[in-house]
C-alpha cells in the first residue's frame, strides 16, 4: 500500500501560495478568517465589524480593508475623524512637543477608519527608522510620519525620494552639511542597505558615490528647520552608482536604485514580515515570485504587492496562523478595539508608557534598522510588561465603567461566559479557539477578570 503524498507547504510553493483565495468548502470564509484579516491588516476588529464582514463576504470585506471605511470602529464618521485629527495636528504644530505627536498617532491608531494605512505607516516607520533621540524636533518627526502615511502604498520611488528629502532623516543619518570636500557616507549607506536594496547588492564604491550625490544640503531656517541645497557644496562631478555613470544627484540615486533587480525583492520582504510572518525567513522562491509581481518599469508597485498578499491563498491559509508575533502597538490597539474602549478611550499618556515598557516607544526606534521584531518582542521584561498591560486595560478604573465589558457582551447577545470567551478568542488569538478552552468553564467573578486571563495567554501574543 503506497503512502499518501504529503502536500507541499504553501510557504515553499509560490505557484500555489500566490494564487487568489476563493472561499469554498475547504477554506470557508468563517469568523476565524475574518478576524485574521483584521488582525494582520486592520489593527483588529470589533465583534460588530467581524459579524458584518462574515455576513457580507470576502470581497466586500477586503475592499473595506484596502479602501477604508465610512466610519471608524467607534462609529465616528470618517469626516469627523479627519476634523479631530486636523485639530490635534494644529495643536501639535502650534505648541510642538513629541508627546503631542505621540498622542496624535495613538488617537489615529485607535479610531481610524483607514487601519491599513496605519499598519503600513508603522511598517515604514520601522523600515525608514528615524529616532527623536537624535533628531530632537517634534515638527520634523510629525512631518515624516505624515509623509509616510500619505505615501503608504505609493510606488516605492516616491517614498524613497521623500525620505531622502526628509528633514528628520537628514538629521538622523548625518545628511546635513555633507560637502563635496567631505561627503558623509551614513545616509547613502543606509539607503542602499536598509531602505532600497539590502545587503550584498552594492559595493563600498557605490556607498561613496551615493554620498557624493547627496552632498550640499544645509539647514536654511533655524526656526522651521527647512533644508536647502547649496550649489557650491554639491558635487557635480561624474559618479558611478550601481554600474551607471553620470553627474548624478538625489533623484538619480532613487531612479538607479529602483531599477535594480534587488529593489522589488527588498520591499517584498518587508511586506512578507508585515503581513505573513516575522518569525521565519521567506523561501527564496516565494519572495522572488512576489517581487516579480511587484516589479514595474523602473519602480516597485507597493499597492499591487499589498493587494496580492491580502488576496493570496497563503495569507488566508491555516499555515499562516501562529507565524507572526504582535508588536506592542498591534497587541495594545487590537485589545482596545476588540473591547471597544472608545468612550472614553484609555488615557493616551498611560498607553504610551505601557507601549514603552513593552518595547515599542513610537518615534524612538532603537537603531537604524528599526525594532527587532518577531520573537524579539517577547524577550526580557516585555512578557511581564504585556501582562501588566492586560491588567491595566481590563481594570474598570482605566475607563471608568465597571459594567463596560458585561454590557458589551449583552449588546452582542453573548450572554454566557463561554460565548464571551469564544468571541474574544476569535478576535484576539492567532491560533485555534481550543487555546481558550481552559477559560470557558472558569467561574470568574467578572467579565474583566476572564478578559484579562485571555489577553494574558501566550496565544494572544501572536496573530
Amino acid at each position: 500500500m503506497s503512502t499518501p503524498k504529503t502536500e507541499q507547504s504553501l510557504f515553499t510553493d509560490p505557484g500555489r501560495a500566490w494564487e487568489p483565495y476563493h472561499p469554498g468548502p475547504e477554506a470557508r470564509w468563517d469568523a476565524a478568517r475574518v478576524a485574521h484579516l483584521h488582525r494582520r491588516a486592520g489593527l483588529g476588529a470589533t465583534w460588530g465589524q467581524l459579524q458584518r464582514d462574515l455576513n457580507e463576504g470576502f470581497e466586500s470585506s477586503l475592499r473595506r480593508i484596502l479602501d477604508g471605511e465610512a466610519q471608524g470602529p467607534s462609529g465616528q464618521p470618517a469626516p469627523e475623524f479627519a476634523d479631530t485629527v486636523a485639530a490635534m495636528e494644529e495643536s501639535a504644530e502650534r505648541r510642538p512637543s513629541l508627546e503631542r505627536v505621540q498622542m496624535l498617532w495613538l488617537y489615529r491608531l485607535i479610531f481610524t477608519p483607514f487601519p491599513l494605512s496605519e499598519v503600513m505607516t508603522l511598517a515604514w516607520h520601522g523600515h525608514f527608522a528615524t529616532s527623536q533621540a537624535k533628531v530632537n524636533s517634534a515638527e520634523l518627526m510629525l512631518a515624516q510620519n505624515n509623509a509616510q502615511r500619505a505615501l503608504w502604498r505609493a510606488p516605492i520611488s516616491k517614498l524613497h525620494r521623500q525620505m531622502l528629502n526628509d528633514g528628520a532623516m537628514r538629521r538622523w543619518l548625518d545628511g546635513l552639511n555633507s560637502t563635496k570636500a567631505q561627503p558623509n557616507e551614513n545616509l547613502g549607506r543606509e539607503f542602499l542597505e536598509l531602505f532600497a536594496l539590502g545587503e550584498g547588492h552594492y559595493t563600498e564604491r557605490d556607498v561613496r558615490e551615493v554620498a557624493r550625490a547627496l552632498t550640499g544640503w544645509r539647514q536654511a531656517d533655524n526656526r522651521q528647520k527647512r533644508d536647502q541645497l547649496d550649489p557650491g557644496d554639491f558635487d557635480t562631478g561624474p559618479k558611478t552608482i550601481l554600474g551607471q555613470t553620470g553627474p548624478w544627484s538625489l533623484d538619480d540615486v532613487v531612479r538607479i536604485a529602483c531599477r535594480h533587480p534587488a529593489a522589488a525583492t527588498h520591499i517584498a520582504r518587508r511586506l512578507y514580515r508585515t503581513f505573513l510572518s516575522n518569525t521565519d525567513e521567506p523561501s527564496p522562491d516565494l519572495l522572488v515570485a512576489l517581487a516579480a509581481a511587484m516589479r514595474v518599469e523602473g519602480d516597485v508597485d507597493v499597492a499591487r504587492g499589498i493587494e496580492l498578499v491580502l488576496r493570496s491563498r497563503l495569507f488566508h491559509s491555516e499555515e499562516c496562523h501562529k507565524r507572526r508575533v504582535k508588536s506592542p502597538v498591534n497587541f495594545a490597539i487590537g485589545a482596545i478595539r476588540a473591547f471597544e474602549l472608545f468612550a472614553p478611550p484609555p488615557d493616551l499618556v498611560d498607553l504610551e508608557i505601557h507601549l514603552t515598557k513593552m518595547g515599542q516607544r513610537l518615534f524612538f526606534p532603537p537603531g537604524v534598522a528599526g525594532w527587532p521584531d518577531g520573537l524579539a518582542w517577547l524577550r526580557g521584561q516585555s512578557v511581564l510588561a504585556r501582562a501588566n498591560f492586560a491588567a491595566w486595560i481590563t481594570e474598570p478604573s482605566t475607563h471608568g465603567d465597571p459594567d463596560h465589558l458585561r454590557g458589551l457582551a449583552q449588546r452582542y447577545g453573548l450572554k454566557t461566559s463561554e460565548r464571551w470567551v469564544d468571541a474574544l478568542a476569535t478576535l484576539l488569538l492567532g491560533s485555534p479557539l481550543s487555546a481558550a478552552e481552559s477559560l470557558r468553564d472558569r467561574q470568574a467573578p467578572s467579565h474583566f477578570q476572564i478578559t484579562r486571563q485571555l489577553l494574558s495567554l501566550p496565544e494572544a501574543q501572536i496573530g
